[in-house]
């Protein structure tokens, strides 16, 4: 009998066990394992003996685990670092465990940094240098950037004075300065250029002359087809006392003031372009002293022009811009009859034909010529009329060279006794060679020739200059000229000869 019951009581309890082993294991929830965790969070997997307490993690066995690309792998033993060990119990399960596995922490790629480092190709060229390391930054106002230069310079003149016979040199200290000013609009745009400076001699004071330069342009665009651009210039400079022009010898050199204003508009159709321009201008003669004592008034040499001219361009092809173009100008003296008892006020008109050009971007430039025809309002003054030309052209011989020409042929005015006006052609050749990126050598020479219309007068002139300059840094340079000077006129007492030595400083921004 108590055998019986004890064979009824085991196969009881081996059934409730049987039943019950399956529902705790289900009870269990499938743990993945977080890449982030270190090892001493790991947990055990299900079917593993959970580590005694104090152990930092147990052994892990996985019968149904593989890794991807490792068919070997199945039942792999995995060991987290410094983990102890113990003997793995199977699970009595029908189906195999489910487990999703992630690489540890150390298996994972470094972070990528914020700013990765450059990767230098050995096969890609060097970064090109700076092609201006010498040239100033300028310093920038809002939208506009301006740059300043000033040059103090000393030397030698050996005839101050320009005089015909016996000329006495003297040092001389010039100063020169230049301010530039360009905007950086989008649309439209506006420049600004003032040159001047003043040359004082250490002796002969009535030599002092001072000089200036300035012009200001904005171009504003209307609309897509149309352009407006106003202009404001200022010239001053100053007359060599034996200018045939001067009615007596004079002490000192009078100065001549130059201002003026324009405004043209300019139209696109298609391939045509039409501008219209309008000028205003103004010329004032400083009263002089005379060598016999009292003032030299040249009040009746004031005269105020106004000219109109209409040019008509066809775009041919980029960078050829064949133009014709008609003007027509009024000449007004503030004294209606002069010192000489003439009526030098005039009225002229003229045409000319010429084009704009840029061929293979290293030649680039603009040439007309044309024909004038001036008629005075006094009738003992005979018109006057010839060739006008003008012509400017920009080379660039290599990379280092550039060369500059330009020239013109125009009809002035003039006080000289028995002339109309004054024909003067001129043509000027300039040259810019750099040695090194620092030191860059100048040369240049012009010619001038001027007849007086109705007068036997005649005088030309001729000018040859050499320079350097050799930067030290963007802002420093050493610099050096020599000029020559010389005059040749039909008039008794006319004419000179002169040289001029400089050396300076030049502080640039």
């Amino acid at each position: 009998m108590k055998p019986r019951v004890s064979r009824i009581l085991s196969a009881w309890l081996i059934t409730a066990a049987t039943l019950a082993a399956p529902a705790a294991f289900a009870q269990v929830p499938p743990i993945e394992l977080d890449a982030d965790a270190g090892a001493e969070d790991a947990l055990p997997l299900r079917g593993t003996t959970a580590a005694p307490d104090g152990a930092r993690g147990g052994q892990l066995f996985a019968p149904s685990l593989r890794r991807q690309g490792d068919p070997a792998a199945a039942g792999t033993l995995l060991r987290a670092s410094g983990a102890q060990t113990r003997a793995p119990i199977r699970p009595t399960v029908s189906e195999p465990t489910v487990l999703r596995f992630q690489d540890p922490v150390a298996t994972l790629p470094a972070p990528v940094p914020a700013e990765p480092l450059p990767i230098v190709d050995p096969d890609l060229p060097p970064p090109p240098l700076d092609e201006t390391p010498y040239s100033p930054l300028g310093l920038r106002l809002g939208s506009m950037t301006l740059y300043a230069t000033i040059t103090q310079s000393g030397g030698y003149d050996t005839n101050p004075e320009r005089a015909a016979t016996s000329p006495r040199g003297d040092y001389l200290s010039r100063t020169q300065g230049e301010l530039r000013l360009e905007s950086d609009w989008s649309r439209h745009l506006a420049t600004v250029r003032l040159r001047g400076g003043y040359d004082a001699y250490r002796r002969d004071r009535d030599a002092n002359r001072p000089t200036l330069d300035g012009v200001a342009n904005l171009h504003i665009d209307i609309t897509r087809t149309s352009r407006l651009t106003l202009e404001t210039g200022l010239n001053l400079a100053s007359e060599r006392p034996g200018s045939p022009d001067l009615l007596a010898p004079v002490v000192g050199r009078p100065l001549i003031t130059d201002y003026y204003g324009s405004a043209n508009i300019t139209q696109f159709v298609n391939r045509l372009q039409f501008r219209l321009r309008g000028v205003v201008g103004r010329t004032l003669y400083q009263d002089a002293n005379s060598r016999g004592g009292g003032v030299l008034s040249q009040r009746d040499r004031n005269l105020t022009r106004f000219e109109t001219t209409l040019r008509t361009s066809y775009d041919v092809h980029p960078g050829l811009l064949p133009f014709v173009e008609f003007g027509a100008d009024r000449r007004l003296y503030d004294r209606r009859v002069g010192a000489d008892g003439l009526r030098r006020s005039s009225q002229g008109l003229t045409g000319r034909v010429g084009t704009t050009f840029e061929l293979t971007r290293t030649l680039v430039g603009e040439a007309s010529v044309g024909y004038q025809n001036r008629r005075y309002d006094d009738a003992g003054l005979r018109r006057l009329d010839g060739i006008v030309a003008d012509a400017g052209l920009e080379w660039s011989l290599s990379p280092v060279t550039t060369l500059n020409l330009s020239g013109a042929s125009r009809l002035g005015e003039t006080t000289v006794a028995g002339a109309s006006g004054a024909r003067t052609q001129r043509i000027a050749l300039d040259i810019r060679h750099d040695l090194r990126r620092h030191f860059t050598v100048t040369g240049g020479l012009a010619y001038e020739n001027t007849t007086y219309g109705g007068a036997t007068l005649r005088e030309r002139s001729f000018i040859g200059l050499a320079g350097f300059s050799y930067s030290f840094s963007r802002w420093l340079a050493l610099t050096g000229d020599l000029r020559h000077e010389r005059n040749w006129s039909t008039r008794a007492g006319g004419g000179y000869a002169a040289n001029l030595y400089l050396l300076g400083l030049r502080l640039q921004n």
